[in-house]
């Protein structure tokens, strides 16, 4: 049994498992959230980004569900079928997309500007669950809309059918979910596409180049020879015939052979 990243017999160290990276990004990502979050509370210069046509978004309590969905969403995407390159680059997405919203956060302190309603009965515990962790700061850009871009480009080239459809429309009432909860603003939501956009277009696949051709064990592979040229065989007498491969012109007309040898000498 090999050990994380112990080297194995042909050299190379295994890759990361999925679900230790899937624990330790997310609890990087609470922890820095969390601190920006507080550090942000503690200044006076923070501001507002809000048009006055908001103010008829409709709060629909029971959007938390999809709302905090996303957490569960964020740790399935790094085991859902993820070779070690895409991981890797799942991975780096993820981070970059977090420095980003903290660096906005610190440079552009912006707070939710709207009183949210008493909530009460089965939805009630999670709102008063999201707002002993969240407190009204860390906005634009919304990291909730900038993650959920990078689920979409990892988990909809997975999915066909009724399944990607579903997914798609769910997602999409993540997203909505943000304003509906009086979470973000539209600006953050904006703000949070943009970047998740951005990140995305700022680390696109690798090209596989591709790879040699491959033997099987008793069977060698030899490359398959150009119209016209021939496979040289050893003749009789030390003789060399050489097979030559039929035409268009040769194949099914009157009084022609399908192959051809000539004998040369060695």
């Amino acid at each position: 049994m090999h050990t994380l990243n112990e080297p194995t017999p042909h050299g190379r160290r295994r890759p990361p498992s999925p679900v230790i990276t899937a624990a330790v990004s997310s609890a990087i990502f609470l922890a820095a959230y969390w601190l920006a979050n507080h550090l942000t509370g503690l200044r006076s210069d923070i501001g507002a980004a809000v048009f006055d046509w908001e103010r008829h978004i409709p709060f629909v309590p029971w959007t938390i569900v999809p709302y905090l969905s996303l957490c569960g969403f964020f740790p399935l995407s790094f085991v859902a079928g993820r070779d070690p390159a895409d991981l890797g680059r799942h991975v780096t997405r993820l981070s970059l997309v977090l420095l980003g919203a903290l660096v906005c956060y610190a440079v552009f302190p912006l707070r939710f500007m709207f009183d949210r309603p008493a909530v009460e009965g089965v939805f009630g515990p999670f709102y008063g669950a999201l707002t002993t962790f969240d407190l009204p700061y860390n906005r634009a850009p919304s990291l909730h809309i900038a993650v959920l871009v990078l689920l979409w480009v990892s988990f909809m080239p997975r999915l066909a059918g009724l399944r990607k459809r579903c997914l798609q429309g769910w997602f999409l009432l993540i997203g909505v979910s943000v304003l509906t909860t009086y979470q973000h603003h539209v600006v953050d939501v904006l703000a949070g596409l943009a970047l998740g956009a951005g990140v995305v277009a700022l680390t696109p696949p690798r090209r596989r180049p591709a790879g040699p051709l491959k033997e099987t064990p008793g069977r060698p592979t030899f490359p398959c020879p150009p119209r016209g040229a021939g496979w040289a065989q050893p003749g009789p007498g030390g003789r060399q015939k050489v097979l030559r491969r039929p035409t268009n012109s040769a194949r099914g007309a009157p009084g022609a052979t399908n192959t051809a040898s000539v004998s040369t000498p060695v």
